[in-house]
């Protein structure tokens, strides 16, 4: 019996319903369209796992032997600097993977990774995951394709937050995050399972900074914040005012 499975065994009323592996796997776009017997032997080979808020996935520097799919909830990737103040680089949401290094050689994680809400994940193992890939060539392409675009959003995520002002960081993780949660149908926005304290960590900001904000782009109509999270109804009219306040700053 795994960790994972005693954690759930002996804790079990206190998590929400357990969803099935390949409901994770589903959320990835990494694995689209696989063969269904490599598919089934990830299954069998990962660990379904439950994190509670500010849970410790991995620290950098630490020996890298698993990756993980994010299920329902938001995980915070970051980087300690110089004079080891924590940096965000990342915040990945339902359907992300974190931890998944390129190379077979790589052994250490590069960064640190945080639960930002409870959720379940599925932790996979490395050499799973390459011997999946040896017998599917495409996942190799699409890993590379998919960190390349990931770098690219990544990096405009960590220069906004490295030069921006306070709504300028606040806008950007809300809509990284918007970007990850699927519409729940026409209209409907998702809740993105985040507190105003979450939002100001991430964010790099004043926790009473943050509510301001909040309440103000709630008056202009968004976001709308109830008891499960955030929802950011307009994201074009929500970056459009972050584009603006950055070209007012740059004048």
């Amino acid at each position: 019996m795994n960790i994972d499975q005693v954690r759930l065994s002996e804790f079990g009323d206190l998590y929400p319903a357990c969803p099935k592996p390949e409901s994770i796997l589903e959320l990835c776009p990494l694995f689209d369209s696989i063969n269904p017997s490599n598919l089934e032997f990830l299954v069998l080979q990962s660990h379904l796992a439950y994190a509670d808020r500010n849970e410790i996935l991995w620290s950098e520097r630490t020996p890298s032997r698993f990756f993980i799919i994010v299920g329902d909830g938001i995980l915070k990737i970051s980087h300690h600097g110089l004079n080891k103040q924590e940096i965000t680089i990342d915040a990945l949401g339902p359907g992300s993977f974190g931890g998944l290094h390129l190379s077979e050689a790589d052994s250490c994680f590069v960064s640190s990774a945080t639960s930002v809400s409870s959720f379940w994940y599925l932790k996979i193992p490395n050499d799973v995951w390459h011997k999946v890939a040896k017998l599917e060539p495409i996942l190799n392409e699409r890993l590379w394709n998919l960190v390349v675009k990931k770098m690219q959003s990544r990096l405009d995520l960590i220069l906004g937050l490295l030069l921006g002002d306070e709504e300028q960081r606040i806008g950007l993780i809300l809509l990284r995050l918007a970007s990850q949660f699927p519409d729940k149908g026409p209209g409907r926005k998702a809740t993105i399972p985040l507190t105003s304290l979450a939002l100001a960590e991430l964010s790099g900001t004043n926790i009473d900074i943050t509510k301001s904000v909040i309440k103000s782009w709630r008056k202009e109509g968004l976001l709308h914040v109830g008891m499960r999270g955030i929802m950011v109804n307009m994201p074009d009219e929500l970056s459009d005012e972050i584009h603006c306040r950055s070209a007012e700053m740059s004048l």
